[in-house]
């Protein structure tokens, strides 16, 4: 048995360079230390951590000489280590817009409390006229957006918003989207109580026959749930909103990326709005930010 591993152990040597033969040595004289150390169980420092984290970075033999752990626990303490180190690079450093003084924002509170009836934009005109100039306030009210998919091409015809939803507005955001021989045949909607009288009205006028889903059923508006889903994930879950100018903005920034420029499977992985297809002879590939950045779209530049 002696002899067999001493052939093993030459042969090992001939096939693994010098420096892998020494940082595997390193590798398991460190883990004897652990549990030299360790009573029922390896007890591991965030210096062993460290290490192993380094080791799975520059050695590509790491997992045949791990034994303490699993692979799978080392390759978490990369990602966490490279998170903590993200985020150490990105923590801020000073810039920005820069915080307001404590004395002006109880100042801005006990006008609010004393001013029920007050908006944002009347308490930052009384303290313009104070001699403080500050900049929008956030207003945290409820939002309601409105949109209007057109289903034979996935297309966002109509996005709007507003903090009060009534039947009249709703009227106008069709009238805004449909003008004359442009009109579809049919409305899907739901039941909601926005969909008033004068919004009916209004779609009688342009000859739109409605369809109602049934009640709490939103899966008979498949369409519609959709796009509302891909708004949340791909735009509102990574932006804060500031006030309704700024979630218009937004929506509308998104609407033209998702009709331009986002493929659908459905349309045979091409956007609402066609593109067509751009062969290598028309130029190197460049990309175009979309919605803030959040996304881009990737063109050929002549």
């Amino acid at each position: 048995m002696i002899l067999l591993l001493g052939v093993v152990s030459f042969v090992r040597a001939l096939v693994l360079s010098a420096a892998a033969v020494a940082v595997e040595n390193a590798a398991l004289r460190h883990q004897l230390a652990v549990l030299q150390r360790s009573v029922a169980r390896p007890r591991l420092y965030p210096r062993d951590r460290l290490l192993w984290a380094w080791l799975a970075r520059c050695w590509g033999g790491w997992r045949a000489g791990l034994l303490i752990v699993r692979p799978a626990t080392v390759l978490a303490w990369h990602r966490r280590g490279f998170q903590l180190y993200w985020g150490w690079r990105s923590r801020a450093r000073g810039k920005g817009r820069p915080p307001l003084d404590g004395a002006l924002r109880a100042l801005i509170q006990r006008m609010a409390r004393g001013n029920p009836y007050w908006g944002r934009r009347r308490i930052q005109a009384e303290l313009a006229l104070l001699g403080h100039a500050v900049s929008g306030l956030m207003t945290f009210r409820l939002l309601f957006a409105f949109v209007i998919l057109r289903h034979d091409r996935r297309e966002l015809l109509q996005v709007s918003v507003t903090d009060h939803p009534t039947a009249a507005w709703a009227a106008q955001q069709i009238e805004a989207a449909f003008s004359g021989p442009s009109a579809p045949a049919y409305l899907l909607r739901d039941r909601d109580g926005v969909y008033g009288d004068v919004f009916q009205q209004r779609l009688a006028a342009q000859g739109i026959r409605q369809r109602l889903i049934a009640p709490q059923a939103p899966w008979q508006n498949p369409f519609a749930e959709r796009v509302i889903g891909s708004i949340r994930r791909e735009c509102l879950d990574h932006v804060v909103v500031l006030n309704e100018r700024h979630l218009l903005r937004r929506l509308r920034s998104y609407q033209r990326y998702y009709n331009a420029a986002r493929p659908h499977q459905s349309l045979g992985d091409n956007s609402p709005w066609p593109r067509a297809v751009e062969p290598p002879e028309q130029g190197p590939i460049v990309a175009v930010p979309q919605v803030g950045g959040l996304h881009h779209r990737y063109r050929r530049a002549a």
